[in-house]
C-alpha cells in the first residue's frame, strides 16, 4: 500500500527521460520566449525516453515521453511561427530601406521613413 501512495508522489519506476520529456514539452508551451527554445529538447528526450522504455520493459513513463514529444512539437511550431516572423520582419525593412534610386523617393519609402522617424 505504502508504494502505491509513493508511486503517485515520487517519480519511481520511472524512466528518468520521460521525466525529462513531459517537463520540456510542458514548460515549451508557456506564452514566455525563451522556453519556445525547449520544443526540440523535449521531442528529443521524449525520443529517447521511448527507446528507453522498450529496452527496459520494467519501467514506467511512456504517457510522459508521448506528452513531451508532442508539447514540444508544438511549442517547436510557435518557434519557427517567431523566427519566420523575426526574419519575414527583418527583410521587409532592410530591403526597403537599401533602396536607392537616385534621389528619386518612392511613396512607401517616404511613408517608412516617417513611420521610423515617429517611433524615436
Amino acid at each position: 500500500m505504502k508504494r502505491g501512495i509513493l508511486r503517485w508522489i515520487v517519480p519511481v519506476d520511472r524512466s528518468r527521460l520521460a521525466i525529462k520529456a513531459g517537463w520540456l514539452g510542458l514548460l515549451s508551451v508557456l506564452p514566455i520566449f525563451p522556453c519556445f527554445i525547449l520544443g526540440p529538447f523535449a521531442i528529443a528526450c521524449g525520443i529517447d525516453a521511448l527507446r528507453d522504455l522498450k529496452k527496459n520493459p520494467t519501467m514506467r513513463g511512456k504517457g510522459r515521453a508521448w506528452f513531451g514529444i508532442i508539447m514540444g512539437g508544438i511549442g517547436t511550431v510557435f518557434l519557427m511561427m517567431i523566427i519566420a516572423s523575426f526574419a519575414y520582419n527583418y527583410f521587409r525593412y532592410e530591403t526597403k530601406s537599401k533602396v536607392d534610386l537616385g534621389g528619386i523617393e518612392l511613396k512607401e519609402d517616404v511613408e517608412l521613413r516617417e513611420e521610423l522617424e515617429g517611433d524615436l
